[in-house]
């Protein structure tokens, strides 16, 4: 009875760690992608403001912007309770402070998780434009799940991941790894 035991147990482990490791790769996978040059547009994701995350991500939507003069950029997270304006809007005082011309920009400040900035950014892309190339702008960590959320909703999307900070590293990951776990079985 115990060596069944022991053996399930194991087996169990063992099915965890493959999981999480496969996860893991697929992470590394989609935040290292080729990067194209030239997109359409960019929709960035919001996060927590004001956060080192937000920050990092301006700065690479930022950075991409001005490298490519014809891109716009959706501008995509709502105001949690604890913040003292909508994610869409710091992101765009952060942009025009750094010089991206405002006509650039454009705002989805409604959304309240990833799923909703994607679906809302779609609703907001010029008629035909959701088929032109785009990039999700967002953590390394979240390009994987937001990619994937992204081609459900037939968006031809790549992502163009901003860096996270050491000390969030470990935090985040177990983060993501629950979330998109929860994703593949409540398929949300």
């Amino acid at each position: 009875m115990l060596k069944k035991f022991l053996i399930t147990i194991s087996i169990i482990i063992a099915f965890i760690i493959i999981y999480f490791t496969s996860l893991a790769y697929k992470m590394y996978e989609y935040s290292h992608m080729e990067v194209p040059e030239n997109a359409d547009y960019i929709i960035v994701l919001g996060a927590k403001t004001p956060s080192l995350t937000l920050d990092n991500r301006v700065r690479t939507a930022i950075t991409y912007l001005q490298d490519n003069p014809n891109c716009i950029a959706i501008l995509s997270g709502g105001q949690g309770p604890d913040e003292i304006m909508p994610e869409a809007e710091a992101m765009k005082i952060a942009m025009v402070q750094a010089g991206i011309d405002e006509s650039r920009l454009i705002l989805e400040d409604q959304s309240t998780s990833t799923k909703e900035n994607l679906l809302f950014s779609k609703n907001l892309l010029s008629t035909g434009m959701e088929s032109g190339a785009g990039l999700i702008v967002t953590s390394d960590f979240h390009v994987y799940r937001a990619v994937k959320l992204a081609e459900q909703l037939d968006l031809n999307i790549t992502g163009l991941p901003s860096e996270t900070s050491p000390t969030e590293v470990v935090t985040r990951n177990i983060r993501e790894y629950l979330a998109i776990t929860q994703q593949l079985v409540l398929n949300i």
